[in-house]
């Protein structure tokens, strides 16, 4: 799924818009009494320690000078369209990039080609009817979100800053665990909800498509990574945030495989997965995809073994996003802890390093 432009886009792309500068304002005082400052261009915290006032927000430096913007009417594709968040794979044995962003596919008829197969920073929907506005803004940080937010089974909002008007976007752990009390990323004020939520400004944009339910993928994969030494690269199944063809979506692990002159010789859904005689587990699959989207547990997930029965520890539930140092085993009950470092346990990063360990050094990825 790597970042491109289609040849022939006949929905249009936006210029490339240029960096902005910070807008820094007072925003009130923390819970200590010191003063808190907010960048109201970026939607980021420019307070310093003990208060200080900083010259630049914390995202200033890391916004896109480059952004690619679709336009996009599902009524002009009958064939269907889709949308995801474009996933790093929780595998990767390529040398294939992968950028983030927002990717579609779009049909003129069910069956046919795709007139779209590319990524973009944010797609410009235009909808009609429904729960949402006429357009709505779809971006790689509100697609992960709502990403996670679903892999939980959490009630999603669209909320609204009750100072500014924003609407809000609650990320990373924020859209892990339903919460009252809020930060506007627009102004950097609280605001308070009267129910447990997560809000995004994705909720209803399935409105009134007739999505069809997700159906098991209707195959299975057992392969040797020596086959394909131009690399193997694995996802869990990424639910779309928008799916209109009349083909129901399919569920399971997906995979791509790629011949010696790096050419992609599969592309599909599965659902079972054997790689040099390891079966892979979905729901750990799963779950290592969705704690890598979480920066604050990204790399602090790792494996564990109960030390009194040499089982495998999986953490899961709110655990699974929350490092920590005391673990009680899933097998024998047994309570340990994991040295002085808070961390995560999914047994599939070992099955993993173990696959890789098997990979010969021309075909391993950096």
């Amino acid at each position: 799924m790597a970042r491109s432009l289609p040849t022939e886009n006949p929905c249009g792309v936006r210029e490339p818009s240029s960096k902005t500068e910070c807008n820094i304002e007072f925003v009130g005082k923390a819970r200590n009494g010191s003063p808190r400052w907010w960048c109201t261009s970026h939607g980021a915290s420019a307070t310093g320690p003990r208060g200080l006032r900083l010259g630049v927000c914390e995202r200033a430096a890391t916004q896109q000078s480059d952004t690619s913007v679709l336009r996009l009417d599902p009524a002009d594709y009958p064939g269907g369209v889709g949308i995801w968040r474009v996933s790093p794979p929780v595998y990767d044995t390529t040398s294939c990039q992968t950028y983030p962003g927002v990717h579609v596919h779009a049909r003129l008829k069910p069956d046919a080609a795709k007139a779209i197969d590319a990524s973009f920073d944010a797609i410009d929907l235009q909808l009609h009817g429904g729960l949402v506005e006429a357009s709505v803004l779809v971006t790689e940080s509100m697609a992960r979100a709502y990403y996670l937010a679903r892999y939980r089974g959490n009630a999603l909002k669209s909320l609204s800053c009750t100072r500014c008007g924003a609407r809000h976007l609650d990320e990373g752990w924020f859209a892990i665990k339903p919460h009252r009390r809020h930060l506007c990323m627009s102004c950097g004020h609280h605001f308070v909800d009267r129910d447990y939520s997560v809000s995004n400004p994705l909720v209803g944009i399935d409105v009134g498509n007739g999505q069809p339910a997700a159906i098991r993928a209707p195959r299975t994969l057992t392969v040797e990574q020596c086959d394909y030494p131009g690399g193997i690269q694995l996802w869990a199944s990424n639910p779309a945030l928008l799916w209109t063809a009349q083909k129901p979506e399919e569920e399971g692990i997906h995979v791509h495989l790629y011949d010696s002159q790096g050419e992609l010789r599969k592309d599909d859904t599965f659902d079972a997965v054997s790689i040099d005689g390891f079966a892979l587990n979905e729901r750990m699959v799963k779950q290592l995809m969705a704690q890598r989207a979480v920066e604050e547990v990204a790399d602090k997930v790792t494996s564990l073994r109960c030390p009194a029965c040499q089982g495998s520890h999986f953490d899961t539930g709110l655990d699974a996003f929350t490092p920590h140092t005391r673990h009680t085993c899933g097998h024998c009950g047994n309570l340990f802890r994991s040295g002085r470092s808070a961390v995560v346990s999914n047994p599939i990063v070992e099955i993993l390093c173990n696959l890789r360990a098997n990979v010969k050094p021309a075909a391993a990825a950096s």
